[in-house]
């Protein structure tokens, strides 16, 4: 089939868009795989804070350690 060079440019620039959005595509899903096993880990990792006497509560709730 042939088509107008103008045609052409069209279609070869929703080409490219095409392939731009595949590839952000698979690019998201894979951040979203490190995100969530980033997570995972978390959950089956936590950490674990010592005792309180090591430690000094500041205004925000949480603690601090004490080198």
């Amino acid at each position: 089939m042939k088509y107008k060079n103008c045609c052409l440019k069209k279609i070869r620039a929703k080409e490219q868009q095409t392939y731009e959005m595949i590839y952000e595509s698979k690019r998201i899903a894979e951040a979203k795989k490190h995100v969530a096993a980033a997570i995972q880990h978390d959950i089956d990792h936590p950490l674990i804070l010592p005792d309180d006497n090591l430690c000094v509560p500041d205004s925000g709730g949480s603690n601090i350690i004490i080198p």
